[in-house]
């Protein structure tokens, strides 16, 4: 299954998602990254690097069997809130 970020990537550089894919999957070059990194207007570094600072949180939190997107401490607490909260 080809993600929408990956068609619009191939549209913009004029290539197939097939082509796209392979060379940044298989063994690539500098080159396609460079492409993508000139659309997004950034330093290619920054395709390769995490945001740095204090509080960074990113992930997903399973609970009876519901799945959880946490970006921030603040949903954290909201889980653990609800949690105590629902349960108590």
């Amino acid at each position: 299954m080809f993600s929408l970020i990956k068609y619009l990537l191939s549209y913009i550089l004029k290539t197939s998602i097939i082509k796209l894919s392979s060379s940044i999957h298989g063994n690539p070059t500098i080159a396609p990254f460079e492409k993508i990194a000139n659309i997004l207007e950034i330093d290619l570094a920054e395709l390769f690097t995490k945001p740095v600072g204090e509080n960074v949180i990113s992930g997903y939190l399973e609970f009876n069997r519901e799945i959880h997107k946490i970006e921030s401490i603040s949903d954290v607490q909201s889980f653990v809130e609800i949690q105590i909260h629902d349960n108590v």
